[in-house]
C-alpha cells in the first residue's frame, strides 16, 4: 500500500497559488516547469501542486484507518488503566490481609496445660504432638524461644 501511495503522491497538474482562489478558473498544467512559467510571467510567485482523486481517496482512507487505530488504542489504554486500579485495590487488600497474618504468625499459640486431661503421659502426648503440628504449620507456641 505504501508504495502505492507513493505512486500516487505525485502531482498529476501544476497551477499557481493564486488559482486555488475559488474566486479564480483554475489554471492547471501538466508539468512543474510550465506552471512555473506561469506563475513567474504573472508575477505569482507560487506554484500548487494538484493530486489524482485517487490518492486524495487513498489518504483519507489511510487517516480513517490511523484514526480507527488510535481510538482502538484509547479504548485499550483506558481498559488497562481500569485494570491497574483494580489490581491496586487488590494489591492494598492483599497487603493487609498479609499483614494481620504476619500478626498472627507473631502472636504465639497457648496450648492446654496437663491439668486438662485426667491422664498425665495422654496430656503430655497430646500437647506435644500438637505443639509439634502448629510448629510445622509455620506458627510460634507459647514457650518456644523468640526470634531476635
Amino acid at each position: 500500500m505504501d508504495n502505492k501511495l507513493s505512486e500516487l503522491s505525485k502531482p498529476v497538474a501544476w497551477t499557481s497559488a493564486r488559482s486555488l482562489d475559488v474566486r479564480r478558473k483554475v489554471t492547471a498544467f501538466t508539468d512543474v516547469e510550465s506552471a512555473a512559467e506561469y506563475a513567474s510571467a504573472n508575477c505569482w510567485e507560487k506554484i500548487a501542486p494538484l493530486y489524482s482523486q485517487e490518492y486524495v481517496s487513498a489518504l483519507i482512507q489511510r487517516a480513517e484507518r490511523l484514526d480507527s487505530m488510535l481510538t482502538e488504542s484509547v479504548q485499550a489504554l483506558k481498559a488497562a488503566e481500569q485494570r491497574i486500579a483494580e489490581l491496586s485495590r487488590l494489591l492494598s487488600h492483599n497487603i493487609e490481609r498479609a499483614e494481620e497474618a504476619e500478626k498472627r504468625l507473631a502472636t504465639p499459640v497457648r496450648l492446654p496445660t496437663q491439668e486438662n486431661y485426667d491422664d498425665p503421659l495422654s496430656a503430655h502426648l497430646a500437647i506435644n504432638d500438637s505443639a509439634e503440628a502448629i510448629r510445622t504449620a509455620g506458627f510460634k507456641v507459647e514457650g518456644d524461644e523468640q526470634d531476635g
